[in-house]
């Protein structure tokens, strides 16, 4: 007697898109070939002649299996790169606004940048304690740590909730 098993198409899909990962991924017997096919690279130390060297070094490089398996190794990378940031997408933070975040982050950078260059040097002062003094003064009245912090936090939480999984 026959069973039958009902599933969702969210599962079918699920189920597919496995079979297909199995299917891409860089199995040890390409490993095994891509390491056999380097491991024959024409060295020039080998040879007399650079000609000779030459024309053996590109057909080595243009093996058909050499470059069959650098473009399967490419775009499994390729996949994963683009699985990782669909996951980034999928899994921030709904009310997460990063408009807003990046905004006010280059807000207070810019702010940060002005301080800096209209900040004097320390060779424009006869000595570092007068320089010392100076900087203190300028970071306070300016309120540089709060500033500082402010942009530290906003970069960490722009890089938190985009963060790769």
């Amino acid at each position: 007697m026959k069973r039958i098993v009902r599933i969702s198409e969210r599962d079918l899909t699920r189920i597919v898109r496995r079979v297909l990962k199995e299917n891409e991924e860089w199995s040890d017997e390409d490993e095994s070939s891509m390491s056999d096919i380097e491991s024959n690279a024409p060295y020039l130390s080998d040879y007399e002649n650079t000609d000779e060297w030459e024309s053996d070094y590109e057909s080595w490089r243009d093996n058909p299996k050499r470059q069959d398996l650098l473009s399967k190794k490419r775009n499994i990378k390729a996949k994963k790169e683009k699985d990782r940031y669909s996951n980034v997408v999928k899994n921030r933070p709904s009310d997460f606004d990063s408009k807003k975040y990046q905004g006010e982050y280059d807000s207070v950078r810019s702010d940060i940048d002005d301080f800096w260059s209209n900040t004097s040097t320390l060779d424009q002062f006869d000595n570092a304690d007068d320089y010392g003094s100076y900087l203190d003064k300028r970071k306070s009245d300016f309120d540089f740590d709060t500033k500082a912090d402010r942009a530290s936090f906003l970069r960490k939480n722009l890089d938190k909730n985009f963060k790769r999984k």
